[in-house]
Parts: C-alpha cells; sequence; structure tokens
C-alpha cells in the first residue's frame, strides 16, 4: 500500500466520491497527467496499491522484506532505483519470527540498522470498523509518514468474510485505498 500521491490510478470510486469527483478526460488532458513516480523503478509505484502474489512457500515475504529495507536504506533493488523513505511491515503471519529474515537481510545489506523501517508482528484486521484510523493516528502520534506499507499477508489481514467474494474483496480494497490516502 502506497500513500503521498494526489493521483491514484488503483483507487476505487464510491457512490459519494463520483457525484462530487467526476473528471472526465479527453484524450488531450489524459495525454497531459503527470507519468507514475516509482518507489522502485518499473516495479512498484508510488500513490497506489499492489499485489505481490503467487504461489505459498515460493518467497513472496522474502521480496517484500527486501523491498522495506531497499526503500528504508535508499538502495537500489535488484538494479531498479528506489526512493528512499520510511516503510512500516505489517507481518501478521509468523509475527516474531520475521527477526530472522531481518537478520539476515541486515547481513547482506552490512548494516547494524535499517532506519526508517517499522514492523507491527501482528494482524491489522483492516476490514474492522476504525481499525485503519486508529492505525493512521498512531502512525501520526509516532510522526512516521511511510511511503510504503506492506501487509503481508493478505488473509491474516482481512479479517471476517471471504477473499473470494467480491463484495467482501471489495471492502477490502477500499479500506487499503484509503489508508494509501493516509
Amino acid at each position: 500500500v502506497y500513500g503521498g500521491a494526489s493521483y491514484h490510478s488503483g483507487a476505487l470510486m464510491t457512490a459519494s466520491d463520483a457525484a462530487l469527483n467526476i473528471d472526465l478526460l479527453d484524450i488531450h488532458a489524459l495525454l497531459q497527467l503527470p507519468p507514475p513516480r516509482w518507489l522502485i523503478q518499473d516495479v512498484l509505484p508510488e500513490g497506489d496499491y499492489s499485489v505481490l502474489w503467487g504461489p505459498s512457500e515460493q518467497g513472496k515475504s522474502f521480496v517484500a522484506l527486501d523491498w522495506a529495507a531497499c526503500l528504508a536504506l535508499g538502495r537500489p533493488w535488484e538494479e531498479h532505483p528506489c526512493l528512499q523513505g520510511p516503510v512500516v511491515y505489517i507481518a501478521a503471519e509468523g509475527g516474531r519470527g520475521i527477526q530472522k529474515r531481518v537478520r539476515a537481510l541486515m547481513a547482506k545489506y552490512a548494516v547494524n540498522d535499517i532506519p526508517g523501517l517499522y514492523f507491527l508482528v501482528k494482524p491489522l484486521y483492516v476490514r474492522e470498523e476504525g481499525v485503519i484510523e486508529a492505525f493512521l493516528d498512531e502512525l501520526a502520534d509516532q510522526d512516521i509518514w511511510p511511503g510504503l506499507i506492506i501487509i503481508d499477508t493478505l488473509s491474516r489481514s482481512f479479517g471476517g468474510g471471504e477473499e473470494n467474494a467480491s463484495a467482501d474483496m471489495g471492502e477490502f480494497i477500499d479500506t487499503v485505498t484509503r489508508m494509501a490516502a493516509g
């Protein structure tokens, strides 16, 4: 999940938004929109949400954690330039077991610290009433303004409902979009 940009190509338009915010663009206006900014060049856009998807046990969490470290450190990821900025990693599955992975990443990058990388080591049930607001308030209280928030895993942060039900998934995406907007 990403925040900070005013243009959200991944944002959902709700009925109330539609009444207030319909800006039809002709081809000339469309072509004048600014190009996307990248957190990780050509990999991870800024101001949007993305999904890192694949079969179980294939290393998605390692990739996401590597992205987080590169962004927090301001180092390229696999030769892709990164914007440096704070990252919040929600380790909803495995919790404190992520310590071993973080130590391995610190060894990989030969660092003793990764300033700007923060962890929540329990699920954040984003679909529950008031959870996102409380989370964003806590970030503001700690003066943390992340450029990237990683939710790992979707299934552990989904809360009640059915991931394969379009209404429930739509609610999840809408909530994540609100989180990205800050």
